[in-house]
């Protein structure tokens, strides 16, 4: 394999991961919630660790916000 198809995959499994990354966001994002009106609580608080995952540290966020409303 090539330099420029070793790159084309390497992209191609980037955004297959991104995907994943994102749909276990929600998961994440789901289950608190759930947890939290089951057992009578009215807040969820999100923590992250935003120098050690950069790249989707902001995105995690945004899901957890977006399945509390």
């Amino acid at each position: 394999m090539d330099v420029i198809g070793e790159i084309e995959g390497l992209d191609a499994f980037m955004e297959e991961l991104e995907e994943e990354v994102m749909e276990a966001m929600n998961a994440v994002g789901r289950e608190a919630v759930e947890y939290a009106k089951k057992n009578g609580k009215t807040r969820v608080e999100v923590v992250t660790k935003a120098n050690i995952i950069k790249t989707t540290d902001g995105k995690f966020l945004e899901h957890c916000h977006k399945v509390a409303e």
